[in-house]
């Protein structure tokens, strides 16, 4: 049969169409369910410039900003002090978890400490780069990975994280001084300087940043508790590593949001044990850990150990547990290295299987304990409330530790009265350490620790039935 030319055309033409609209589908079905937009496959290739001479972390000596925490409409001023003088060099910023979430380019050079006694006067270096971290949200950032800085919220945020911003400052040995160095100790020490000592806070931060709770937390440092409106839009206080160091103000302020009825949970040990001041221009910390040789003639303000009666504010009264009473926990002693659990029916430890007299592993450098009256029959301790005075409170765990003679550490929740919010304190400088949390019984203490955030800020119970 003869097929008039006008027929194959119009027949091609349909084809055709068919073939279009099926390759479309087919494009269309692929870009649904399989196919990943470009920003999606390579975020870091839009993050990292290709121009620009990109470094190793290596290239970078040390550094420091010009505070420790900022609000998102500030400007950071960031102090490099590099091997070698680069131009257009990459200077990359990365999230506790190691990823990298932002980079710019920027000229960096070799500086020199320009200051007399550094450690209390700071380095003096020349600002490298000012940074916005407008479009960051809260977290704790590094400077290809050497220097730190925290970014607050400007929105409410149901969790507040406390990073223990005092207590890396005074361990820092940066400029030849520390307030630990012997022979001789700084009763001054400057932000000023290159601070990094996050060993009891990293592990912690790594899992939190990776976590259900990731974009409902506000990360703030020790100086910003001093401002009373800094825990006004929360709901929980998270206190996190080895938060040792506190002024009278922070201390106060923590007191009022837990007696106005919201919830803190302490995941650090050694906690609140000096009292601290800053200077005028809140760059310096000062401690003189004597209440002799501080000049302030405010008694009530002396740089010295919070359990002096010369400051009249017990630790106890915030947390419910003190060093005195916790003491070191890695020294030779009849402890298991971790928190031998009191109770069968805890709810902070649904879902671990442990059970009264199982050990929870948690080798700690130092713990806080509450006040107890002995130990049972069966070797488990307890609690002394003629002291404490508090409405309710329960040992979910313990521990033996030394300090001049055996000490206990105690896993510790209590409430101070009927309408006050709760308190969970792990009372150890390491559940936030990489052998706490990133240790050997991690998974159980991230099971832990999921289950207090979540029983705090549902307001749920704490204690056992």
């Amino acid at each position: 049969m003869k097929i008039s030319k006008q027929f194959r055309l119009s027949i091609s033409f349909i084809l055709c169409k068919y073939l279009q609209i099926g390759c479309l589908l087919i494009l269309l079905s692929c870009s649904k369910d399989t196919a990943t937009p470009v920003e999606k496959i390579t975020p870091v290739e839009k993050i990292i410039p290709y121009h620009g001479v990109h470094i190793k972390s290596e290239a970078i000596v040390n550094g420091y900003t010009d505070k420790f925490s900022y609000s998102s409409n500030d400007t950071v001023s960031v102090y490099i002090n590099s091997k070698d003088s680069v131009k257009n060099a990459v200077v990359k910023l990365f999230s506790a978890d190691g990823l990298i979430v932002d980079s710019t380019m920027v000229n960096i050079f070799p500086q020199n400490i320009k200051n007399p006694n550094p450690w209390e006067n700071g380095y003096g270096y020349e600002v490298t780069l000012r940074y916005s971290p407008q479009k960051l949200k809260s977290g704790i950032y590094f400077w290809e990975n050497k220097i730190s800085m925290i970014v607050k919220s400007s929105d409410p945020k149901d969790i507040t994280v406390l990073y223990p911003s005092n207590t890396d400052n005074a361990y820092c040995l940066s400029g030849g001084l520390s307030m630990y160095s012997l022979p001789e100790y700084a009763r001054i020490v400057s932000f000023l300087r290159p601070i990094l000592n996050i060993q009891f806070s990293i592990s912690f931060l790594k899992w939190i940043n990776q976590s259900e709770f990731n974009n409902s937390i506000n990360y703030i440092s020790d100086i910003d508790l001093d401002n009373e409106l800094t825990l006004s839009n929360t709901k929980l206080l998270i206190i996190i590593g080895h938060s040792e160091y506190w002024t009278r103000k922070a201390r106060m302020f923590v007191d009022q949001f837990v007696e106005q009825g919201h919830n803190m949970l302490v995941l650090s040990g050694n906690t609140m044990w000096w009292q601290v001041r800053y200077n005028s221009t809140n760059d310096q910390l000062i401690c003189y850990k004597s209440q002799k040789e501080d000049p302030i003639p405010d008694l009530l303000l002396k740089t010295t150990n919070w359990c002096e009666s010369v400051v009249k504010y017990p630790i106890f009264n915030s947390i419910g547990c003190d060093f005195t009473l916790g003491g070191y926990g890695l020294k030779t002693d009849t402890g298991w290295d971790g928190f031998k659990i009191c109770s069968d029916n805890s709810p902070l430890l649904a879902g671990t299987n442990l059970k009264k007299g199982d050990i929870l592993k948690l080798p700690s450098s130092e713990y806080d304990g509450t006040y107890i009256k002995g130990f049972d029959k069966d070797g488990y301790p307890i609690i002394d409330n003629s002291t404490l005075k508090f409405h309710k409170s329960e040992i979910i765990g313990f521990d033996i530790g030394f300090r001049d003679k055996p000490t206990c550490g105690t896993f510790f929740a209590f409430q101070k009265n009927q309408t006050s919010g709760k308190v969970i304190n792990t009372a150890t400088t390491d559940w936030c350490a990489p052998n706490g949390i990133g240790g050997k019984d991690g998974d159980k203490i991230k099971i832990i620790t999921r289950n207090m955030i979540s029983i705090l800020l549902n307001g749920a119970e704490i204690f056992s039935k």
